[in-house]
């Protein structure tokens, strides 16, 4: 009959208490390290992606005061700056202003952007949006 356990010699069959200790603790170092590098990098995307928006209206605004010779100062219309954006959600979102009565008489909020009027301010990114995003530093001149 043999045995199945060996109590005395060199064999082994299974890890002990402190292997397992050891791995469990690499893994949450892991873990926390991915987390970290996760939200970090999820951030800078959502800011960056605030910024290209902010820089896409402001360039279509520019273009449609300049197109139409609208001084500084005055207020934007979002119907007919719709018309100069290519399609994508800023322009559904600008259309929707549209439907609303044309011109927008006070700055109203369109996906963390704040339109003003014609001008250096036109395109804000409110310090809300700012300080939600922590960890991502470029925000330019917005």
């Amino acid at each position: 009959m043999k045995r199945i356990f060996q109590f005395t010699g060199c064999s082994r069959f299974g890890f002990t208490l402190v292997e397992i200790m050891v791995v469990t603790g690499v893994l949450a170092i892991l873990a926390a390290l991915g987390t970290a590098a996760f939200v970090r990098s999820r951030q800078q995307a959502q800011g960056r992606a605030i910024m290209e928006a902010a820089r896409t209206l402001d360039h279509t605004i520019d273009r449609w005061a300049v197109e139409n010779s609208i001084a500084a100062g005055s207020v934007v219309n979002s119907g007919s700056v719709a018309l100069y954006m290519k399609d994508g959600p800023l322009k559904s979102k600008v259309a929707k202003l549209k439907n609303k009565g044309g011109n927008i008489k006070e700055v109203l909020t369109v996906n963390t952007l704040t339109i003003g009027n014609v001008g250096s301010q036109q395109v804000t990114i409110p310090n809300s949006a700012k300080n939600n995003l922590k960890l991502y530093k470029d925000w330019g001149g917005y």
